[in-house]
């Protein structure tokens, strides 16, 4: 039985000492809860995948440049299909070799040439340059995204509409900027899960509370010790906010992942984990303040 003068834990304390149940168990790789594996580069006429080295191409252009669709066309296809490349966009190259008969040297071929008539060929190279449907007006794209299958959380909205930030819906990465003050997700539908959907944008939420404006923490350029103690603090008070709102089960494998670096932190400072649920319950309860939400005990 617990003792009678014991304080039941707080939220807080019960996320904390899960994440830490799980980092004794072995950590998860941390992975992103949505699809940005969306596919190989296709040509949105003939349907196939492009091949070689106009993968890396496409693919790393189409990440880059944050476009959700990985359908690609010609100016002239798009033309063709009753629309247009926009204004001020440019293309990218794809190559492939096309075979090519190769004319006899005389009108006459040897016996020898003749034999080897089947191998008259020779590879031409092409280039061609496409642009992605994103880059593209009027040109209908095939619903193949992943379809949004679960329902908004309101507490979760809540705190969203209350913040005020703003937040584009683009591209397949997430993250908080700054020097704007402002959020970068991919679109919803691009979340197979609840969960996977509001620990993202919680964990940007909480990273905005450290800007200067408000709970005034350190960013840290990537690669330094100061940014990965941020994600850290956004990591544990995304579970912290999950756990508050009703997020259904919070991953708390993928956050004992962001702890699995900081082991060497804590075995010199037994007390890290408890400043970084301190930072984070600090930067959840401020999100909760400023949605009007009851603290929990």
């Amino acid at each position: 039985m617990k003792p009678q003068n014991e304080k039941p834990k707080s939220v807080y304390a019960r996320v904390t000492d899960q994440v830490l149940a799980e980092l004794a168990k072995g950590t998860a790789p941390w992975r992103k809860p949505w699809r940005a594996e969306f596919g190989l580069p296709r040509n949105l006429d003939s349907r196939k995948a492009y091949r070689g080295v106009n993968v890396l191409v496409l693919m790393s252009s189409a990440l880059s440049a944050g476009y959700p669709a990985n359908w690609w066309l010609t100016f002239n296809q798009a033309k063709e299909r009753g629309g247009h490349v926009n204004k001020d966009e440019h293309g990218y190259p794809v190559v492939f070799y096309q075979r090519t008969p190769v004319e006899p040297e005389s009108d006459e071929p040897t016996a020898e040439q003749e034999a080897k008539k089947d191998m008259h060929w020779r590879p031409v190279l092409k280039v061609y340059t496409v642009f992605n449907v994103a880059q593209c007006s009027g040109v209908e794209v095939p619903a193949d995204a992943p379809q949004l299958a679960w329902q908004p959380v309101e507490a979760a909205e809540r705190i969203v509409e209350t913040v005020g930030l703003p937040i584009h819906y683009e591209g397949v990465e997430a993250f908080y900027r700054p020097a704007r003050d402002e959020i970068t997700m991919p679109p919803r539908a691009f979340f197979p899960t609840v969960m996977g959907f509001y620990e993202t944008l919680l964990h940007e939420l909480v990273h905005a509370t450290g800007h200067e404006s408000r709970l005034a923490r350190t960013f840290g350029i990537k690669g330094t010790e100061a940014y990965a103690w941020e994600e850290l603090i956004a990591e544990m008070g995304s579970a912290m906010l999950s756990v508050v709102t009703g997020v259904p089960t919070p991953d708390f494998p993928n956050l004992a992942a962001y702890l699995d670096s900081w082991r060497a932190c804590m075995n010199r400072n037994p007390q890290a984990i408890g400043e970084a649920a301190a930072a984070a319950q600090k930067a959840a309860e401020w999100l909760l303040q400023k949605a009007g939400m009851a603290l929990p005990a």
